[in-house]
């Protein structure tokens, strides 16, 4: 008896800027903002988006999750944080 095995895609490797603002719930303008050191709203660690061919443009998958771990960890410690010094009556 043989076993049906399916096989999917491996995930991409690259994150188009359009998908990227999908799984962060953000428009593509605030991920361009987010990338762009020069913005206002630039934020740190943010993937460097680079041209994938004609008029598209993209980001690492490995870095955008790497950011979003980090920005994971950031608000579990905050929550932890303001937990361990919340005031009881």
């Amino acid at each position: 008896m043989s076993e049906n095995i399916v096989q999917s895609d491996p995930p991409a490797l690259i994150v188009r800027v359009s998908e990227a603002a999908r799984l962060l719930s953000v428009s593509t303008s605030t991920v361009w903002a987010w990338a762009n050191p020069n913005s206002k709203r630039h934020v740190a660690g943010f993937p460097i988006i680079f041209s994938i061919g004609s008029g598209a443009s993209g980001m690492f998958r490995w870095e955008l999750e790497k950011f979003l771990e980090t920005q994971r960890a950031k608000a579990t410690a905050c929550a932890l944080g303001s937990l361990n010094h919340t005031n009881h009556l």
